[in-house]
């Protein structure tokens, strides 16, 4: 338990200026709500959401732009990260539609997150909210809860727009 509690400690967002400090647990917490708001049936997915990140306690937050620039590189961390989780016993299996509304309530964890940092007055997390938008938009993404996830999403547009 020890080990897991400090996978939560460790802190996000390290390369980008905000205003709020953020934790794994925390985000993971969100994200897990995120879950339950939209998906309340689903019981596997909620722990998922709280477990998703746990690997991140030993290899730390690796920014998304140094993944993405990386393919062989986010790969080899995925992999460690997922080894960790084992190694934890905090692996939960899911279906493809799952694993999709997982990166989904990820990614709407972190535009709320960047609607808060905005409307604190930082104008740096401007295009991380429209990354998490173009995620959300991105047709591969498709699900069957489109409107759902239109409704969560639509007051985040809206107060991301009156902060910029």
């Amino acid at each position: 338990m020890k080990e897991i509690r400090i996978s939560g400690k460790v802190k996000r967002w390290h390369t980008v200026s905000t205003i709020q400090q953020q934790t794994v647990a925390e985000h993971s917490w969100g994200v897990a709500m995120i879950c339950r708001e939209l998906w309340p049936e689903d019981h596997k997915l909620l722990e998922a959401a709280l477990c998703h990140d746990l690997g991140e306690g030993l290899t730390g937050d690796v920014p998304w732009p140094v993944k993405r620039a990386n393919f062989v590189f986010k790969k080899h961390l995925d992999e460690i990260e997922e080894s960790e989780q084992e190694r934890l016993g905090c692996v939960v299996p899911l279906e493809p539609r799952q694993r999709s509304r997982l990166k989904i309530a990820d990614m709407l964890e972190m535009m709320c997150f960047a609607v808060e940092e905005m409307e604190l007055g930082n104008k740096n997390m401007q295009e991380v909210f429209n990354r998490g938008l173009r995620f959300i938009d991105n047709p591969d993404m498709t699900t069957t809860d489109e409107q759902a996830i239109f409704e969560f999403t639509k007051p985040l547009v809206e107060k991301a727009s009156a902060s910029s």
